[in-house]
């Protein structure tokens, strides 16, 4: 299929791979690859890679990882100043970029081409847009019916990695929210959201605003979430 578009570009499918894999979506022309969403071999985290002005190769790879045999909604959002990663319609990461970014066209490709091996998996729901989508449109696509996330604006990562006197004195968390407590993780559905959306790979690498000062080594790193308040 041949496909072009102008920026801004939002990307959008559900994913949901068998085994570890490496190609998934690419546009390209002859032998330059335009724009690739790969899936990192081995550890299944998103790799978005654009082909901007001057040939100048640039993107980013998602925190979350895409788990296996489980439906995962995906959007990638491009403009002219950022590529977006959203997974079950919450951010997961960006990068700003360096090079403008130009029209691209080129063949659709979905699986395997000459530079890059079969997706082994399924793909489902793929829709382009040549328009920007607000939030609450982006939103709107993740089923909570599969997902179990039903509340998208509850709980994301204030930090990937940093120390207990981060985690609990610095200003990661927004207004209205706050570093989630054991009760958020298991009752509220925090620790849900981190292991469908790829954040949670073992219990002990979370922060917790209640943890014991003595449960843990000083220089220990772990993720911190940020949990809503819904504070007046």
């Amino acid at each position: 299929m041949n496909y072009s578009f102008l920026v801004p570009m939002i990307l959008l499918f559900e994913l949901s791979p068998l085994f570890n894999l490496y190609c998934c979506i690419k546009i390209d022309k002859e032998k330059d690859i335009k724009i690739a969403i790969l899936l990192h071999a081995h550890i299944t985290k998103l790799s978005v890679r654009v082909l901007g002005f001057d040939n100048y190769n640039e993107g980013l790879s998602s925190f979350g990882y895409i788990p296996l045999r489980r439906w995962t909604n995906v959007i990638i959002t491009l403009n002219n100043k950022e590529i977006v990663i959203y997974i079950n319609g919450i951010f997961d990461n960006s990068v700003s970029l360096k090079s403008k970014v130009v029209e691209k066209a080129g063949d659709l490709t979905v699986g395997k081409n000459m530079n890059y091996s079969g997706f082994n998996g399924y793909l489902d729901e793929l829709y382009f847009y040549n328009r920007s989508l607000s939030i609450s449109e982006i939103k709107s696509f993740s089923l909570p019916s599969v997902t179990g996330i039903y509340d998208t604006d509850y709980v994301y990562v204030g930090n990937y990695k940093c120390n207990y006197n981060t985690a609990i004195n610095s200003n990661i968390c927004k207004k209205n929210y706050r570093l989630c407590t054991l009760n958020d993780l298991y009752n509220g559905g925090a620790i849900h959201y981190a292991r469908i959306n790829g954040i949670l790979m073992e219990k002990s690498n979370l922060w917790t605003l209640d943890i014991s000062e003595t449960s843990f080594e000083k220089d220990e790193k772990r993720i911190a979430l940020c949990c809503k308040t819904y504070e007046e």
